[in-house]
């Protein structure tokens, strides 16, 4: 059986221009949603309980959820490489998923699509080092809700979570880049962290929003997908890291 590339995507899902995208190899592009009896009350179903829920039906005796996503959504796959796309409340399985240090070393990817709410990042903190070192590719891109700044918390703007829960935490500095296309140009500024970590701030100094959160995922994740995961997949980013995936 020849190996695949595996792009889990969580609160998003792939359509056709996904498909058609120019990846580097056989791909195999998985939507998940979280289980029936994980979902939440109210007109959003997929909350982020629901997909901490999903990540708690998926942990082993060993604490380690990324085995059982591949069993339950990828049966039968020999994963080359591994992804994780996240949108929204995706951050309740991204976040503890990349927590845990050997499922986030079996992580290739992670793509985060204003994905930052709430506190105790500490998944999405690790990830950030991880690829800032090199030894993933971290992207995000953050967004706001559109309040005055002053106003902004952690709960309402992506952007302002990004930069207080995850980044300054690791006391790591972004330094200003070119965007790579076809992704939109921020007015907030592109930046590059260390070797392998991108954020696109769609957030400008006085709070305003180009990219509202609820657009983001519809209009932006293809152009993102091939801007940076499939040029990272093709080491067009500064070098291809291995990864020993048959210790999944």
């Amino acid at each position: 059986m020849a190996a695949e590339d595996v792009v889990f995507f969580f609160k998003t899902f792939p359509d056709a221009g996904t498909k058609a995208l120019n990846w580097p190899g056989p791909v195999r592009l998985i939507g998940v949603d979280p289980p029936a009896g994980c979902m939440c009350g109210g007109s959003d179903k997929l909350c982020s309980s629901a997909y901490s829920c999903l990540w708690q039906s998926l942990r082993g005796a060993d604490g380690r959820a990324l085995p059982g996503l591949l069993a339950r959504y990828a049966k039968g796959v020999q994963p080359k490489r591994v992804a994780l796309v996240g949108f929204s409340a995706a951050h309740g399985i991204l976040n503890p998923l990349l927590n845990n240090d050997a499922d986030r070393r079996a992580v290739s990817a992670a793509v985060l699509i204003d994905t930052c709410f709430g506190g105790g990042k500490t998944g999405f903190q690790k990830s950030l080092k991880a690829g800032a070192a090199g030894d993933q590719l971290f992207l995000t891109m953050t967004s706001h809700d559109g309040s005055p700044w002053k106003s902004a918390d952690d709960l309402h703007s992506g952007t302002f979570c990004f930069e207080h829960n995850v980044l300054a935490p690791t006391g790591l500095t972004p330094r200003s880049v070119a965007v790579r296309p076809p992704a939109m140009p921020p007015s907030g500024g592109a930046f590059r962290i260390g070797d392998n970590a991108y954020w696109l701030r769609y957030a400008n100094a006085a709070g305003k929003t180009e990219l509202p959160h609820y657009e983001i995922r519809v209009k932006h994740q293809n152009a993102l997908l091939a801007a940076y995961l499939i040029p990272y997949w093709r080491g067009e980013l500064g070098g291809l890291p291995t990864w020993a995936y048959g210790a999944l």
